[in-house]
């Protein structure tokens, strides 16, 4: 009896030990699956948390109202924004009326000038080392340019910025307040105390980051068109011409303005035919040069604004029949060369049109109506363009008051379309 009896305690021993074994076997086998599952939601919470720039960028652009911003609305009822859409529509209205002809000819289907040069440049790079497109002798047949995305980069619709959180893009041709649109854009989209706004050369970050990360991202660009802000800023041509002289040619500007002016005489062929016919120039810039370091040689102008009129003339008289060279290039000449050809208004619909001669009064409703707040000395021009009481008008007539009549009216006819389209007009006493 007493061995039946240990048999039995061995029975009950053996059996709790594989018991005990099961139990531990299960409990391992819980707790693996409980670490996986946990491992797995960690993946997921990385998957989640690792999500690329450029897909964090395109969930705010498809918002309507910011998570930076959560008041971002558009007040339509309000007469300043109203403004600009009443301008925007004239644009549009006065697109339709224009033939496919006339269109057409700001399309370039070699596409010749299109060049990798400017994406790869450094920043520091001087453009006063680059290739002097113009005067290049093109043997080989152009390359093939790239399909285009809409705001890809300048050459589509002149020099944008673009702030994503915002949705905001703005396009502003030279000599029509770049600067004070850039630092805008800059800060919207850097706020933070830290970030170093004292750059001189704004469109870079823009050019060689932001526009190409958002041409990247599939229905970045038409959630822009569809949901933001589309702003292009304009200017009365005659005045832009005058202020392209006045800020490179003229005696007394900045060191980079005089070194830019320099550039530009170089690199553009109209300049070359002007100096032909006047000697007097090319010694006096050649003059400038070598003494360029000098009180004296930055105190003194290039050559008087008629000359600049003459070489105008010459440029554009040269492009009539290739309207498409008129288009953005990365030149000097982007700064004279019609803003209808540099924005493509026709193409590119914008649903508001500002305009430089009350830039601080426009611009401070633009932003007010969008609600889009800044430090008020973001909203003060970088320069003085705009003079209280006087019409753009009665400023072109005193600019150009030493300028021949018969130019006058030249310039009249090559910037037809800009006068109109954003209407502006020239007095008629100010060709007699």
């Amino acid at each position: 009896m007493q061995f039946v009896g240990n048999k039995r305690i061995k029975i009950k021993k053996r059996t709790g030990t594989i018991i005990y074994l099961l139990l531990g076997a299960i409990s391992f086998l819980i707790t693996t699956l409980l670490l996986r599952i946990h491992k797995l939601q960690d993946d997921l919470l990385l998957a989640k948390l690792s999500l690329s720039e450029e897909e964090s960028l395109l969930s705010k652009l498809t918002r309507i109202s910011q998570p930076g911003n959560p008041n971002l609305k558009r007040k339509r009822s309000q007469l300043s924004l109203f403004k600009f859409e009443k301008r925007a529509k004239h644009v549009k209205d006065y697109c339709e009326q224009l033939s496919a002809k006339e269109l057409n000819e700001y399309e370039s289907p070699a596409f010749e000038y299109w060049d990798s040069w400017g994406w790869e440049e450094d920043e520091d790079d001087s453009f006063s080392t680059r290739n002097k497109r113009e005067n290049e002798d093109k043997t080989e047949a152009p390359p093939e340019r790239p399909s285009l995305t809409f705001h890809k980069d300048f050459h589509q619709h002149g020099p944008t910025a673009i702030a994503p959180a915002y949705n905001l893009l703005v396009s502003v041709p030279e000599k029509c307040g770049s600067e004070f649109w850039f630092a805008i854009v800059e800060y919207l989209n850097f706020p933070q105390p830290s970030w170093p706004k004292n750059s001189t050369d704004k469109k870079h970050y823009q050019r060689k980051h932001i526009l190409p990360m958002i041409s990247s991202i599939d229905g970045a660009s038409e959630s822009i068109m569809k949901r933001g802000s589309t702003v292009a800023v304009v200017r009365h041509p005659f005045l832009r011409v005058y202020s392209a002289y006045t800020g490179f040619f003229k005696g007394g500007n900045l060191y980079r303005d005089r070194e830019f002016a320099f550039w530009w005489t170089e690199q553009s062929g109209s300049f070359y035919e002007l100096f032909d016919k006047y000697p007097e120039i090319r010694e006096n810039i050649d003059d400038l040069k070598a003494t360029k370091e000098t009180f004296q040689s930055q105190s003194r102008d290039f050559f008087t604004f008629q000359h600049f009129i003459e070489f105008l003339i010459i440029e554009l008289t040269a492009t009539e029949k290739s309207k498409h060279q008129r288009t953005w290039r990365e030149s000097g000449n982007d700064h004279i060369n019609p803003i209808f050809a540099i924005l493509q208004p026709c193409k590119y619909e914008f649903q508001y049109f500002v305009k430089v001669e009350h830039l601080s009064s426009e611009s401070r409703a633009l932003f007010s109506a969008l609600d889009i707040h800044l430090p008020d000395q973001y909203l003060l021009p970088a320069h003085k363009s705009t003079s209280t009481g006087i019409s753009a008008e009665m400023k072109v007539k005193e600019a150009y008051k030493d300028v021949k009549l018969a130019d006058r009216r030249k310039l009249a006819e090559f910037y037809k379309l800009d006068l109109e389209i954003f209407e502006y007009t020239v007095r008629d006493d100010a060709n007699e």
